[in-house]
């Protein structure tokens, strides 16, 4: 009787010490989750390329296609205006003819039967357009005429004739219908020089936001192993439990799910990281299919400095790049119709000229009626260009030029449609106004309250701790369970995660804020 007692005893204490040996696995892996070293071993253990966020900018701002393709744009932007600014450059022109022409002839005053006539003709000069719409054009023709028939005194014979005219529009505002297009496309290249900014502020926002998400997704796969560690233990647990015969069958296969919930959500961590890479790498322009997964060596910022809203509302009227962008757009359309209000009406245009003639050539004797004309000039081109100039032989012109078009429907049609594009683009221009003051509340309300947020999942993850410590100490005391601790360990993670997002959220708050107000925060401390 007392021998089978001691042996019962002996029994128990093998199995107490048994189930107390096995049970220390679980509990120093549930009291690693406690740990911040332990999160931080586990982040550093994940495989990954470190990465700076200012090395993910410099890669960025060098390969990201956004900005490439906004780059291309301002090019194309200032190239046009270079050609509108163009059509008021002077221009030269020349030209050089040679023809010949045989002319029967029916007059016995012709000189011959059959005129011949070898004639080139030659001229060159400039025009310009000036900014009030004024043509202008100044040219010297030459002619120089050689002919078989007897009655010419000049053979061969130079004629040279210089011309200035002028074209002045009177119903086109002087000048606006001229300059439309150099005015709106000004205000094109400064839209594009804006749009080429707002593009790099919007690259530099989301390479952060990424980078953050990335940071996030990293912390949280720590987390995700570290639970499935705290499974595994505890199906080790549950088995030993199993075989001493102080739980039942459902109790293993209960924390064999868990286990298997556990992997599966490490899985999906594990995904969510590299998708969270790529997201990364096909911001930086870098995506392809060796990408390597990235490790974040930046923390998000924390102390921050939040203006108040009147501030950050006067900061984005007056810096916002996408408001300036589309500002120039609708100065740009007002330009082209205040001059299609111009274009509308009837074209009345004042015209005038002021030129010379000159005459010159070799001299020829005419023979008529018995009686000879001798001729003893000799004289060139020279000396008809300087009658030309010396205006010896003057001539001048001025008139008036009107062209209405009956019904002047392509004018008022231009002009109707310029209008509606206008009030169209003003409505866009509000409805941006409007939903960036939304975007701009939101993110100061996220801001104002990021310390607040910080703070409380701050103190959760250390409630969370506080919990599982008293947990411990409650199983080692047969007061809890196993699986009572992982959950425990479970809620801990969940902490870590809010955590995680709290700081995230923050980050990407404050990156989004710069893009509203294009960079032109007061400084602040991290």
């Amino acid at each position: 009787m007392n021998l089978s007692r001691q042996a019962a005893s002996v029994v128990a204490l093998l199995s107490i010490t048994a189930l107390s040996l096995a049970a220390r696995p679980c509990t120093a892996g549930l009291s690693v989750v406690a740990s911040d070293s332990a999160l931080a071993r586990t982040v550093e253990e994940l495989s990954g390329s470190p990465l700076s966020l200012d090395d993910a900018m410099s890669v960025a701002i060098e390969h990201s296609p956004a900005l490439q393709q906004a780059e291309a744009q301002l090019r194309a932007s200032l190239a046009t205006l270079q050609r509108e600014r163009g059509f008021f450059d002077p221009e030269l022109f020349a030209n050089v003819e040679r023809s010949s022409d045989d002319t029967p002839a029916a007059s016995p005053f012709a000189g011959a039967d059959v005129v011949k006539t070898d004639q080139t003709q030659g001229a060159f000069g400039a025009r310009v357009t000036l900014p009030t719409g004024t043509e202008l054009e100044a040219s010297l023709n030459t002619t120089r005429l050689k002919t078989n028939s007897s009655f010419s005194t000049l053979n061969p014979e130079i004629d040279a004739n210089g011309l200035i005219s002028v074209r002045q529009p009177l119903l086109e505002g002087f000048g606006r219908v001229a300059r439309k297009e150099v005015r709106a496309a000004e205000r094109a290249a400064q839209a594009a020089l804006a749009r080429r900014e707002e593009a790099r502020l919007s690259l530099v926002e989301d390479i952060e936001s990424r980078y953050w998400e990335v940071y996030a997704a990293e912390r949280n796969l720590a987390v995700l192993r570290l639970i499935r560690q705290q499974a595994s233990a505890l199906l080790d647990e549950v088995k030993v439990r199993h075989q001493a015969g102080m739980v039942g069958p459902n109790e293993v296969e209960n924390a064999r799910a868990f286990l298997a919930q556990q992997e599966l959500a490490a899985l999906d961590g594990e995904e969510q990281l590299d998708a969270s890479c790529d997201r990364l790498h096909q911001s930086m322009g870098l995506l392809d299919a060796a990408a390597e997964r990235i490790h974040p060596t930046d923390r998000p910022p924390t102390d921050e400095v939040v203006p108040d809203l009147d501030t950050l509302s006067s900061l984005v009227e007056a810096e916002n790049l996408q408001l300036q962008a589309e500002r120039a757009d609708l100065e740009a359309t007002r330009s082209r119709a205040r001059a299609a209000g111009w274009g509308a009406w009837p074209s009345l245009d004042a015209l005038g000229t002021l030129g010379g003639r000159g005459l010159a050539g070799q001299g020829q004797d005419v023979s008529f009626g018995g009686q000879t004309f001798p001729n003893d000039e000799n004289s060139g081109l020279g000396d008809s260009w300087s009658q030309v100039v010396g205006r010896d032989f003057p001539n001048w012109s001025l008139g008036l030029e009107l062209s209405l078009p009956l019904g002047a429907r392509e004018g008022r049609g231009e002009r109707d449609r310029l209008r509606a594009e206008v009030a169209r683009q003003e409505a866009s221009l509000r409805a941006t106004e409007l939903r960036l003051e939304t975007d701009l509340r939101d993110v100061q309300r996220t801001l104002s309250h990021s310390q607040q947020r910080r703070e409380i999942a701050e103190r959760g993850v250390d409630a969370s701790r506080q919990q599982l410590r008293i947990g411990l100490i409650e199983y080692e005391n047969g007061r809890s369970t196993a699986f009572e601790l992982v959950r425990l360990g479970a809620d801990l993670a969940d902490a870590q995660r809010r955590y995680s997002d709290a700081l995230v959220r923050s980050a990407k708050a404050r990156a989004r804020l710069r893009r509203l107000t294009s960079d032109h925060l007061p400084s602040r401390t991290n």
